[in-house]
């Protein structure tokens, strides 16, 4: 069987999104998968000619079984699908693998119009690999017709650098004297993606200190000296830098629930920062109605919430058994998660499958 990974010239950068793709692609590279890019080339008239001569002139052998794997969503669903059904015409035995990294769709809360057209793109693929078992079920419900596997964590890759530089602590930290409790939490911290962040101030967390890493930060609307920057870093650093006790996973402008899109969409997805969190050796904290809940249930690496306001209680509440255990769990966790084995894992499950028909 030959695999092949449809490339799409991925540039890093300090965004979940790129870093989730770029972490895929190099964990199937390790695992055999090989490179095959539609679009080699700087200008328009380039790629559109090296298109046309990978119609022509594909690697692939036809005395073979082909996976062709691509991310979803593409930068042109239309493209590839024209692509696939020539070869299939063409009398190859390929079978298309969409690893899906957002569905648009769901993901804002478009009408029925924009999720059926979404689905028909969807229907292109043999095999999807979606993120748990609450993304599946959408799926299913909304007309997919191939098979689905389920990735359940994304895998990430660190920069395996000894000798990084932790970040100074800040001097209103040292006069906290009584903090118990440091609360990470890292993502685009703009208003209109993580308002919450700027109303913790209204809830008593005496003994708390929340850290947070990402871009965007707005601090004129902080006042509260328990509530520091960080900084931002690079997505391969950044689990080296992330410093606390718990990594917090919530979304949207209330502390009482993740609610609008932002929230609907937890309910589906599992987010990438859990992944961060988890090789950066920190416990969880989520939103109860959040789909990864259930997987930081199943694999007992942290807490699930209604509210943030349920923090103070929730965590003082554990003790420091159940918290060592939750650690063990994390570390456990991390080293799969280091290793690809959510990816390939995924796509076992479908060669395996191909394998058998």
């Amino acid at each position: 069987m030959e695999k092949y990974f449809l490339t799409l010239e991925l540039v890093e950068n300090y965004t979940a999104g790129s870093k989730a793709k770029v972490d895929v692609e190099y964990f199937l590279y390790q695992y055999g998968f090989k490179k095959l890019n539609l679009y080699e080339g700087r200008t328009k008239t380039h790629k559109l000619a090296t298109f046309f001569k990978k119609l022509y002139d594909v690697p692939f052998n036809r005395k073979e079984k082909i996976i062709l794997a691509a991310h979803y969503p593409l930068l042109n669903p239309v493209v590839l699908k024209i692509f696939v059904q020539i070869l299939k015409l063409r009398k190859y035995d390929i079978t298309l693998v969409g690893i899906i990294h957002d569905i648009d769709s769901l993901r804002y809360q478009q009408d029925k119009s924009v999720i059926q057209k979404e689905i028909r793109f969807l229907n292109m693929f043999d095999f999807l690999i979606s993120h748990n078992s609450a993304m599946t079920k959408w799926l299913v419900e909304q007309g997919f017709k191939g098979e689905i596997k389920e990735l359940e964590l994304f895998d990430y890759k660190v920069d395996r650098k000894e000798n990084v530089k932790k970040v100074k602590v800040d001097k209103l930290e040292g006069e906290l004297k009584e903090v118990k409790y440091i609360i990470t939490f890292a993502g685009n911290l703009d208003p209109q993606k993580s308002g919450f962040i700027y109303s913790l101030e209204n809830i008593n967390f005496s003994d708390f200190l929340f850290y947070l890493y990402g871009p965007n930060f707005n601090d004129t609307q902080i006042s509260e000296k328990n509530i520091i920057y960080k900084g931002v870093y690079k997505s391969d650093l950044l689990p080296l830098y992330l410093e606390g006790n718990w990594g917090l996973i919530w979304d949207g402008d209330s502390v009482k629930t993740c609610s609008g899109a932002l929230g609907n969409y937890l309910k589906y997805n599992s987010p990438h920062k859990l992944s961060l969190y988890i090789v950066a050796g920190l416990p969880v904290i989520i939103w109860s109605k959040a789909a990864a809940a259930e997987l930081v249930k199943k694999y007992k690496i942290g807490v699930a919430i209604e509210s943030l306001e349920e923090i103070p209680t929730k965590l003082r509440g554990i003790s420091n058994e159940e918290y060592q255990k939750y650690i063990g769990n994390v570390l456990i966790l991390a080293e799969k998660i280091k290793k690809g084995e959510f990816i390939i894992g995924a796509v076992n499950k479908i060669i395996n499958s191909v394998e058998e028909v």
